[in-house]
């Protein structure tokens, strides 16, 4: 990772291309394809296993199997219970962690190079004898429901959950992958079981990040009693555009309105212009001299942050813009993003120095995605999952410098063109004479977002 702290300080494709070049290599193994990267730094390894299944295995009986199949892996062998496994890899000072999407899933281990075999060996074991004793499963469930439950008092969180329940709800992603509080208790040791099973033979990929020693990992994972699965082809699940309009969910007695706006990107919309599409983000809501803080917040005090999004899947994309605001100025607030987005999206009314101070502020913080190995691995197994290859490293600056005003404009307008976005507002039901004149309004139930 080296090269990566000359990256800082002189920022170029050829920089980043170089690293690559140098510092990551693929090639193939029998469980599946292998992503290293060389980092000999330090003695230590970490392993990431990608399993090209996700969430959208759960069915209606079981909503956040997959997720938990991962989650309590270490819960308990025939052979050990969860303490003991525990007490194992904290002797070891080795760390495990789990990612579930609906797209994919994933698990990671790391720890210092010359416990390489008996961690390796621990999490094939855990893999090959995971028993999901019942007591481990009900703890689990009750904390993800008292979790779910106190969304309630976390408006900003409950927000997020009902803006991707209203975006999703025409695909088979409609559901989250944690779960919901309904399919929570149908979470039992066989279902548990049985999606391991699953995963274990879906298509992977292995992500290695260490000296060349961390290599000889891939044999000792043959223990694992994985067996190579086909690559999932991700078809285009956006059936229907999102129908525009106003998403309320009642918060009672809430003094401020959490507003989330924003729709769902078809696959080939998620596969085109990926640093346009940051950029387009960026320019709206990428930072404190951001167009959208700018107006809302330095030069009318509407709320305190407020940003922008752009993101692609395989399947899929979404665009969103999150901010908040007093429930007494949610009307002039919607209203003057629906102008900003407007007047972005015109070419004629975007200013050039505007579209060059976020052109500089998108290449001095792109080395920064860079700066931690965990990071980069996330970089890489993202453009890997969505089959676009590296190129976007390597040719992120010039592509950058090829932006002008007149096809930033374009993308904002395609993109974030307010006639087409969702309006989800979560708050007291009195903020809503203020926008009803605006869009239709569909009152949401708290209990399908739970």
């Amino acid at each position: 990772m080296k090269k990566i702290i000359f990256c800082f300080l002189f920022v170029s494709s050829f920089c980043f291309a170089s690293f690559l070049k140098e510092n990551v290599e693929k090639y193939q193994h029998e469980l599946g394809d292998v992503v290293w990267v060389k980092d000999d730094k330090f003695p230590r390894f970490n392993i990431t296993i990608y399993f090209g299944q996700g969430a959208v295995l759960d069915d209606q009986s079981s909503y956040g199997a997959t997720q938990a199949s991962l989650d309590l892996i270490t819960a308990g062998t025939k052979k050990m219970n969860q303490a003991a496994i525990h007490e194992f890899f904290d002797f070891y000072g080795a760390e495990t962690s789990s990612y579930v999407t609906h797209e994919y899933s994933q698990f990671q281990f790391s720890g210092l190079l010359k416990d390489l075999d008996p961690i390796t060996a621990k999490v094939c074991e855990l893999f090959k004898e995971a028993s999901y004793p019942e007591a481990e499963i009900k703890n689990h469930v009750n904390k993800l429901k008292s979790k779910l439950n106190n969304l309630t008092s976390n408006h900003a969180a409950l927000a997020e959950r009902t803006f991707r329940y209203v975006l999703m709800g025409q695909t088979p992603y409609k559901y989250p992958a944690e779960g919901k509080l309904n399919s929570l208790s149908k979470i039992n040791s066989k279902n548990l079981q049985s999606t391991l099973k699953t995963l274990k033979g879906s298509y992977k990929r292995f992500y290695l990040s260490g000296p060349k020693e961390i290599k000889d990992s891939m044999n000792l994972l043959k223990n694992c009693e994985f067996t190579p699965g086909q690559k999932i082809k991700h078809t285009n699940i956006v059936q229907s555009k999102n129908v525009p309009g106003i998403y309320f969910l009642k918060a009672p007695n809430a003094n401020q309105v959490q507003i989330r706006l924003g729709r769902l990107l078809t696959q080939d919309e998620s596969k085109k212009e990926d640093t346009l599409m940051s950029v387009a983000a960026d320019y709206l809501g990428g930072g404190f001299t951001a167009k959208l803080m700018q107006e809302l917040r330095v030069k009318r005090g509407l709320t305190y942050s407020v940003g922008a999004h752009v993101s692609p899947q395989a399947s899929y994309g979404r665009a969103g813009i999150s901010t908040f605001t007093k429930n007494e100025t949610l009307g002039e607030t919607i209203q003057l993003i629906q102008t900003i987005l407007k007047d972005s999206g015109d070419e004629k009314k975007l200013a050039k120095d505007d579209v060059e101070h976020v052109k500089k502020y998108v290449k001095g913080s792109f080395p920064f995605t860079f700066e931690s190995l965990s990071a980069f691995l996330s970089q890489l197994i993202i453009l890997d999952h969505r089959e676009v290859g590296y190129e976007g490293i390597e040719k992120f600056v010039e592509e950058v410098d090829d932006i002008d005003v007149k096809n930033l404009s374009t993308k904002i307008e395609a993109i974030f063109n307010p006639d087409q976005l969702v309006i989800v507002l979560v708050g007291d039901e009195s903020v809503l004479k203020q926008v009803e004149s605006l869009k239709p309004v569909t009152k949401l139930n708290l209990a399908d977002i739970l």
